[in-house]
């Protein structure tokens, strides 16, 4: 049997999820696995922390800075596409009670849906190598207030494109407080995505991020994390493959230097519902049973005031209507009432 030169001691579930795709070769799963590892083993810097263990754990008890858990927890969520209700057919599995949602099946999204399916043709020639991936346009910023579905379209997106998903935000970097970790945590989310290409990046809260240009005591650590965000998003060659997908419900939060040219250079404003959207996210989420719910809707009660608009049996439409226009009658002038 083969030796699998693989140290499993910075091996995660969401590790072997992400590297066990199917029919992927036992040596492509084990090279994945390794770069997933190398990357929970990050030391402050961003450089390779095989060897250091050991002089990290006596620098940060000296230090009186106890790490965090980030590298046995990773800080993201790995999203699988969703099989078709074909694909489970094919499997003789029980079908889904509800709809796959998928972009080209939502409604309300507008620019947002038109992006995604341009992305998904772009995609397509991207994997025939006919279309450089400088030239597809993988990288969105969506905005809006809460409500609005930004979350929702990330996993439908994932089903659109049929490629994983890394979900993360930066709330969950922040979470342990010290730089070093945070910086390790945000490079972690994109070497999965990297190892993972074709893949899409899914960064939520990304008004959290901060800005720079502070005068506070904490301005280095903001400027420190934008800086680190700004030069993984200008290394294109080193995200080729890899969607970005940015959410915030604060936009005028994000640095200005985010939203430029090569980064997340594509906006998108998602606003909320019109009747029109409520109506078919309603269908969608009632799927089958969407018109027998209109079906089943009461009548609307009838008052004195408001004459029937529905014609009276053996009756014409017309004859409904000008009965309906006329002027209720009064009774003679000085009669009985």
């Amino acid at each position: 049997m083969q030796r699998l030169d693989l140290d499993p001691a910075g091996i995660g579930l969401d590790h072997l999820v992400l590297a066990a795709r199917p029919n992927r070769a036992i040596d492509d799963i084990v090279a994945t696995l390794k770069v997933l590892a190398k990357a929970s083993n990050r030391d402050d810097d961003g450089n390779d922390g095989e060897g250091k263990a050991d002089e990290q754990k006596k620098d940060r008890s000296k230090a009186g800075k106890g790490k965090s858990s980030s590298k046995e927890t990773p800080r993201f969520d790995v999203t699988l596409p969703e099989p078709t209700e074909t694909d489970v057919a094919m499997e003789a599995a029980p079908i889904r009670s509800r709809t796959v949602p998928r972009v080209e099946t939502l409604a309300g999204y507008g620019e947002a849906q038109d992006w995604a399916m341009d992305l998904k043709a772009d995609l397509e020639l991207w994997q025939q190598e006919k279309l450089a991936w400088s030239d597809t346009s993988s990288r969105l910023l969506l905005h809006g207030p809460p409500g609005t579905g930004k979350t929702t379209f990330a996993r439908a997106l994932c089903n659109t494109l049929n490629i994983p998903m890394i979900a993360t935000s930066v709330g969950r970097w922040l979470e342990p407080g010290y730089l070093g970790d945070v910086l390790q945590l945000l490079s972690a989310a994109f070497d999965a995505a990297r190892a993972n290409a074709p893949s899409i990046l899914f960064i939520d809260e990304i008004d959290n991020i901060g800005r720079r240009g502070g005068t506070g005591a904490n301005s280095d650590y903001w400027n420190s994390l934008v800086n680190r965000m700004l030069e993984i998003l200008d290394g294109a060659a080193r995200l080729e493959g890899v969607v970005v997908l940015g959410a915030t419900n604060i936009p005028d939060g994000i640095d200005r230097a985010l939203p430029r040219s090569g980064r997340l250079e594509r906006q998108i404003e998602l606003r909320l519902p019109d009747t029109d959207a409520l109506t078919g996210i309603l269908r969608f989420h009632l799927g089958s049973d969407a018109d027998e719910v209109i079906r089943s809707r009461p009548a609307p009660a009838l008052t004195d005031e408001e004459p029937s608009s529905s014609p009276a049996p053996g009756s014409s439409n017309a004859a409904a209507a000008s009965k309906a226009a006329r002027p209720a009658q009064r009774p003679p002038q000085g009669g009985p009432i």
